[in-house]
């Protein structure tokens, strides 16, 4: 189980047009040309990469506001894990178009309230097989604070969001 305090952060992401056949030149000015359904024509989007994958999270807020001891945070939830049936030939990155079924794990917020998200995502893919996903959402979550300890604490609010990757 991990856990995530919330704190106020800078957000920089930077989204890339979909196609079916990724090309994109690198700095060295060579060209990745991957045919995203060859690369997924054996591959099997309900099974994960091995028995054991490790899941990389991080959260960028946007926004996030204080009521009624509830946080509700306005965040890019992003995720990276490496699948190594992924792996192409190439020397940059690629986006992977909402078209292509991959398998992601199921990993979600215990402790929230309430989620939802918005139609704000992207996948890319390293050479490596290596895919990072960032999607936007809103979550609420309890936040047992009391006036008083905001006070205590310079104002400062921090609640606790537990996730459950069910890989």
């Amino acid at each position: 189980m991990f856990v995530l305090c919330l704190s106020a952060l800078v957000l920089a992401t930077s989204l890339a047009d979909e196609s079916v056949n990724a090309t994109e030149a690198s700095d060295d000015g060579f060209f990745n040309n991957v045919d995203m359904a060859n690369l997924l024509l054996d591959y099997n989007a309900d099974w994960g990469p091995n028995k054991t994958v490790t899941v990389t999270l991080s959260t960028y807020i946007i926004h996030a506001s204080w009521s009624n001891q509830k946080l509700k945070a306005t965040l890019y939830f992003r995720q990276r894990w490496r699948d190594h049936r992924l792996a192409f030939v190439g020397s940059k990155d690629i986006q992977i178009s909402s078209r292509f079924e991959i398998w992601e794990p199921d990993t979600f917020l215990t402790t929230s309230l309430k989620t939802s998200k918005s139609g704000d995502r992207f996948r890319r893919l390293s050479p490596d097989g290596t895919v990072f996903k960032s999607v936007k959402m809103t979550a609420t979550v309890p936040c047992p604070t009391t006036v008083e300890q905001l006070w205590a604490n310079d104002g400062v609010v921090s609640s606790a969001i537990f996730l459950d990757p069910s890989v």
